[in-house]
């Protein structure tokens, strides 16, 4: 019986990789692509090319609870988005406690401007990138969306002189409201439910009520 059990499974994952495999026809994946430097670590995107692309970016903010990391790319999440001709970069971004939102903020600034540099290399048009997440990536999102604007002029560096301006935003269940959680005027900025990401608010962020103007909430 456990045989049996057993050949059945491994003719179902089977059946599942060859349907992935189909379906994925055409895709193209360019991994650990260098975006910005930090301290000496290099902050990476995945880009994912669909097979027929229709020109529009979208950056994936790879995110929860301001942490960031290569394992957390899935690009099962992205189906929907290729599937339909989006060219898809899964951004890894710097992580709290070690950066704080406002500096994991001015890596999606960067990203934003590296694919806007980068976009014929990649296929799409460059005043047509869209921004998503999901709950801290999907905060960082909505920061993009209220607060992405032109480059530095005079910047050294080119891409430091693009916009990193979105045209467009979608995110799932995002933080917000840090200074009305649960109802009104329940400050919660570090504290409470969301005690464990104090330490991304900034240097006075553990425990204290008053840094809450250190975190730019949307």
């Amino acid at each position: 019986m456990r045989k049996l059990l057993l050949i059945g499974l491994l003719v179902l994952l089977a059946g599942t990789a060859s349907a992935e495999s189909q379906a994925q026809t055409g895709l193209r994946r360019t991994e650990d692509v260098i975006y910005s430097r930090k301290f000496g670590t290099a902050l990476t995107l995945d880009v994912f090319q669909p097979e027929k692309p229709n020109g529009f970016g979208i950056l994936f903010m790879v995110s929860g609870g301001f942490f960031s990391s290569h394992d957390g790319i899935n690009p099962g999440f992205y189906r929907a988005l290729l599937d339909r001709g989006y060219t898809v970069f899964a951004v890894v971004h710097g992580s709290q406690p070690k950066f704080t939102i406002p500096e994991i903020e001015q890596d999606i600034h960067r990203a934003v401007r590296f694919v806007r540099h980068n976009a014929a290399k990649y296929g799409v048009n460059p005043g047509e990138l869209g921004i998503t997440g999901a709950s801290a990536g999907g905060h960082l999102s909505l920061t993009m969306g209220t607060q992405g604007g032109p480059g530095e002029t005079e910047a050294k560096d080119p891409v430091d002189r693009e916009s990193s301006a979105v045209q467009a935003v979608a995110c799932f269940f995002p933080p917000t409201d840090f200074l009305n959680w649960s109802k009104p005027n329940d400050n919660e900025v570090g504290i409470g439910p969301v005690a464990a990401f104090g330490h991304g608010g900034g240097p006075r962020g553990a425990g204290q009520r008053d840094f809450a103007d250190q975190l730019r909430c949307v």
